[in-house]
């Protein structure tokens, strides 16, 4: 006996995925619950700091204190000024706005040539789709780079 192809059973399709999404979102839920008792658990028993080796906690301590310094003077304490000339010509372009909006310029833009993608595409389509979705990601890398060199980790 073979199942009659042109039977709708939209009741049973609509039971099953609603069957597999509560299923799963109930599994998890259930996860997570034991997960964060038992990391509670621990936390009153052991302390807050009880994951974090003696280097972290030091660090968040120092953190701590740059915090209570106000706005001002936490900046000045992990402001990093550019030491060589090249350094100095960086930073004044990755700071300027131009530069940023330059960038978003291309994220739009590169937004748009990834849209415009289609089944039956010509050569050409293709091809220039191609070298132009490279030239961002080239322009993307080097303002990573740029970033990088400049602000280090000023902007974490």
């Amino acid at each position: 006996m073979q199942p009659d192809r042109h039977t709708n059973a939209f009741q049973w399709v609509v039971f099953f995925v609603a069957f597999i999404i509560w299923g799963s979102f109930f599994v998890l839920n259930l996860f997570v619950g034991v997960v964060c008792d038992t990391f509670n658990t621990m936390q009153k028993k052991f302390g807050s700091d009880f994951l974090m080796t003696e280097h972290q906690k030091k660090w968040v301590e120092m953190r701590k204190k740059i915090s209570r310094l106000g706005p001002h003077l936490k900046a000045h304490v992990t402001k990093h000024e550019p030491e060589s000339e090249w350094e100095k010509k960086l930073h004044l372009i990755v700071k300027n706005p131009k530069f940023d909006n330059f960038i978003m310029g291309c994220i739009m833009m590169n937004a748009v040539i990834m849209m415009l993608v289609w089944p039956g595409q010509s050569g050409v389509i293709m091809k220039t789709n191609y070298w132009l979705n490279f030239m961002f990601a080239i322009i993307f890398t080097i303002e990573a780079v740029m970033k990088l060199v400049v602000l280090r980790m000023q902007y974490v």
